[in-house]
């Protein structure tokens, strides 16, 4: 309830998710086809120049065939560079192409496209140290099949301007049909964009928590500022002020309202998340909604039975999502309704005879506080497309809390919601094995898997 002091709401961040979008740049970037670039030439044993868009090549024994093609495996390629003459180690004859210096941050990938009309033809990526050219960690790829196209990718490790070129280690011709340079562009993403802090009494305090996630930056960079005087941050939840440097073990940001100071209203501020050096900035915006102490009129939660109301405190309206085995008729006796600390409420207009009722259906609910003040709630419906795969053999499974955790015995391959007593939803977490483990800070929660609803409790 809204009498303590603190609450917390623990959004998490989907590492996963996080890094299958990583963002990058392309440096360089050419398919050989443009004869105004790439004029034809077949190539000797000498250096030859070529500017480019993205920067000056300089290549040595390669052939230039930007209107020839070469078809392997029914796939027509148009363009292309002919690697002549090499050996199993470099000599002044060996062919190659060197790049455009190129500046990396935090590292890229280096992606070329190559064939040959026979096989173990190899191709390798090299990297100027200043003094010599070496292989470092890119590994030497080889044609296996004949008449066949291949896409290699190499990682590019570390930030900095590079000197990178493709060389040939074996017998010639291997041809290069494209090649694409990319660093990693470094971003933020945090598990909340929008922090919503639930009703707050005037002179209480809320704490959220949310998770930081770095992607191509050192999370130790990773720094948050806020101008608001009633919002302040913490990365370890005790010592708070209005900047913070995260630290690199983890990336949790707590985010503290302090409605002490503030008139009874809605706000809406903001807190600057940054990383050092690498000019990257993301904004994060804290919503506040803060309550006379008196005039606590409003729904915290609601549940027919089982199913949890979607509470929308702004616009005073709630939505429940009625499963495919809801018995009808239903009436205001099904419904269980939690409002705010000495405070009362009554529903009017309620009766669903049947499943062909829910979008006529448009019941209200008013919340009365002590000092008379008063809200009104419309209430709507939807029909739920049923329980999630899995209900089935979940049906005598448990859910049931421990020691700093909640613990899903007999779920697998299903999803768990997580709400606050006061309806806020935690966390959606996929429940990935029959005994499961789902580490959360102390309290009371309501958790809904498989159409099911439970009340656990966390010490």
């Amino acid at each position: 309830m809204f009498s303590a002091l603190r609450n917390i709401f623990i959004f998490m961040a989907l590492l996963f998710a996080a890094l299958q979008s990583q963002a990058s740049t392309v440096l360089y970037s050419d398919d050989f086809s443009n004869s105004a670039v790439w004029p034809e030439y077949s190539g000797n044993s000498s250096i030859k120049e070529v500017d480019t868009p993205d920067g000056k090549l300089i290549t040595y024994n390669v052939a230039f065939y930007p209107t020839q093609y070469k078809t392997y495996d029914g796939v027509k390629k148009t363009g292309y560079l002919d690697f002549r003459a090499g050996g199993s180690t470099v000599t002044a004859t060996t062919s190659y192409v060197q790049f455009p210096d190129m500046t990396f941050t935090n590292g890229g990938t280096f992606t070329v496209v190559y064939g040959a009309g026979s096989t173990n033809k190899k191709l390798q990526l090299q990297e100027w140290n200043g003094t010599e050219w070496v292989n470092g960690d890119y590994e030497t790829v080889t044609t296996v099949k004949s008449s066949k196209w291949y896409t290699q990718n190499w990682t590019v490790e570390g930030s900095g301007t590079k000197r990178l070129r493709l060389v040939l280690l074996s017998s010639g011709h291997l041809y290069i049909a494209s090649v694409e340079v990319a660093t990693n562009s470094p971003s933020i993403s945090s598990s909340q964009d929008t922090i919503i802090v639930n009703p707050l009494r005037q002179g209480a305090l809320a704490d959220s928590l949310i998770t930081l996630t770095p992607e191509h930056v050192d999370l130790s960079a990773l720094s948050a500022t806020t101008a608001s005087e009633y919002i302040s941050l913490s990365s370890d939840g005790a010592s708070f002020s209005n900047s913070v440097v995260m630290p690199s073990d983890g990336g949790s940001l707590y985010v503290r309202v302090d409605a002490s100071a503030l008139e009874v209203g809605t706000y809406t501020d903001s807190l600057k998340l940054y990383a050092v050096g690498a000019s990257v900035t993301k904004t994060v915006f804290v919503k506040t909604t803060v309550v006379d102490k008196s005039s606590e009129a409003y729904v915290l939660a609601i549940d027919l039975d089982g199913y949890l109301g979607d509470i929308d405190l702004s616009a005073e309206s709630i939505v429940i999502a009625i499963g495919a085995d809801a018995v009808f008729p239903i009436t205001d006796s099904d419904i269980s309704v939690t409002v705010s600390d000495r405070a009362s409420y009554d529903i009017t207009e309620f009766s669903i005879p049947s499943a062909g009722e829910l979008d006529s259906a448009s019941p209200k609910i008013t919340v009365t506080a002590e000092d008379g003040t008063s809200k009104v709630y419309s209430l709507s419906f939807r029909s739920d497309a049923g329980v999630p795969t899995g209900a089935d053999e979940a049906s005598s499974a448990t859910v049931s809390g421990v020691a700093g955790a909640i613990v899903f015995s007999s779920f697998s391959g299903v999803q768990a919601e997580v709400y606050s007593l006061g309806g806020g939803k935690f966390i959606t977490e996929n429940i990935t094995s029959s005994y499961h483990i789902l580490p959360l800070p102390a309290g009371v929660y309501v958790v809904r898997v498989c159409g099911r609803t439970f009340k656990v409790v966390v010490r």
